[in-house]
């Protein structure tokens, strides 16, 4: 029989679900709408990029700050603040009608997912099991796949693109009320056979940032997710592109698209779960990383249908990798929950730089629009990570006999 604060971690990982499903939902709605959106606010292909990436600007300059508050002050005192910024910069995107405010309003939107998502290894892992974290961080960052699904998908057939606005913002304002009302800090949960945890420390700025630096496998963690996500928004952003120079039309050319993306979807679920019944990393990160990087290399130059296969294949390999890459500061014993917040935020900023800085200034001015070449250096993105991936232990190894190692103070 469940106990009270077993059935209650499942409130939490629902929220946090709902959570990373609306800071996706508002972003995706853009890219169906985008040519009555560049008409209707005047827009330059330059400004609607822009747009586009705006949310994740908070999350580069305040990732680390989110991790080191959330360290100090716990995840629900410093998730609140943002998540009510994210909510009443979508209230007021509505009512925007030129760049300048519609870019402000998409900022602020970026708020709650700079909070969050930094902290999710921490939130969960003060609710599950560090053993069992893997699993429930890529079962709740299938939030984050369904959000972009439901946002490419359904936007189009709104009644328009105020109706669109009006539907994300009250989705986010009435998640952040739950949030408000049912978020809780977790107390830490004990590995079967084990004690209960310690009571929670507040770990000191300085020494958090001490124990990140020191650890060798968050280091590898950030720099192969920093490549792994450059690759990714690489493939996917212009795979629609690359596609359409093969004479594939518009329709077709987007749902190939979301193949790709419903694979992420099955791969945050299948991935973490099937490797937790294995209790070994390495060869799972080496067989879908190399899968990754043949498919996201090669798979636009494939006919349809056989091009669906690769497509899915890169989906399901990315939702599997990332969770992965993001268990490690929770569950390595030089880090622990204690300074997962710190880690994550640093291994977030990393990442988004990835984001960031790989697709827009080093894939597309080397390749220009060579998508042989483009596509190949974005494989070679997803090589080095996998690469990367095989000098970090076993995520399992501090947990044999379902027994984790305690974090080191």
């Amino acid at each position: 029989m469940r106990t009270k604060k077993e059935k209650y971690s499942i409130v939490i990982f629902l929220i946090l679900f709902l959570a990373l499903f609306s800071t996706q939902y508002y972003q995706f709605q853009l890219s169906p709408i985008a040519p009555r959106l560049m008409e209707a606010l005047h827009l330059t292909q330059g400004e609607y990029s822009a747009i586009y990436s705006a949310n994740m600007w908070p999350s580069v300059f305040l990732g680390i700050l989110a991790g080191i508050l959330a360290d100090r002050l716990g995840v629900k005192k410093i998730s609140v603040p943002a998540m009510l910024i994210a909510a009443a910069g979508l209230l007021i995107r509505p009512f925007a009608n030129s760049f300048p405010l519609f870019y402000i309003c998409t900022c602020m939107a970026g708020f709650s997912g700079a909070f969050i998502s930094v902290n999710m290894a921490k939130l969960l892992g003060g609710w599950f099991p560090l053993s069992k974290v893997p699993k429930m961080l890529g079962s709740v960052m299938a939030g984050n796949t369904v959000g972009m699904i439901l946002g490419l998908g359904t936007t189009a057939m709104l009644p328009g693109i105020t109706f669109a606005f009006w539907l994300s913002a009250v989705i986010t304002a009435v998640i952040t009320v739950i949030w408000i009302i049912f978020m809780k800090d977790g107390p830490g949960v004990p590995e079967e056979g084990e004690s209960a945890p310690p009571p929670k420390q507040a770990a000191p700025i300085i020494e958090s940032l001490k124990v990140y630096l020191k650890s060798r496998n968050v280091c590898i963690a950030a720099i192969a997710l920093m490549f792994l996500m450059g690759g990714d928004i690489a493939f996917i952003s212009f795979l629609p592109t690359a596609l359409g120079t093969r004479g594939i039309n518009e329709n077709l050319a987007g749902i190939l698209t979301m193949i790709s993306t419903t694979g992420n979807l099955v791969g945050t679920f299948v991935g973490p779960t099937v490797m937790s019944k294995f209790k070994r990393t390495p060869p799972f990160m080496l067989a879908f990383g190399l899968i990754c990087t043949v498919s996201v290399a090669f798979a636009w130059k494939l006919p349809v249908p056989v091009i669906i296969i690769p497509l899915f294949l890169a989906g399901v390999s990315f939702g599997f990798t990332v969770p992965t890459f993001m268990s490690y500061p929770a569950m390595m014993p030089e880090v622990g929950p204690l300074y997962a917040g710190t880690a994550g935020g640093i291994i977030g900023t990393i990442e988004l730089l990835g984001a960031i800085i790989i697709p827009t200034y080093v894939i597309t001015p080397i390749a220009g629009m060579d998508f042989t070449l483009f596509y190949i250096l974005a494989g070679g993105c997803m090589l080095i990570s996998t690469i990367l991936s095989m000098f970090l232990p076993n995520l399992y190894k501090y947990h044999k006999g379902g027994k984790a190692a305690a974090p080191r103070s």
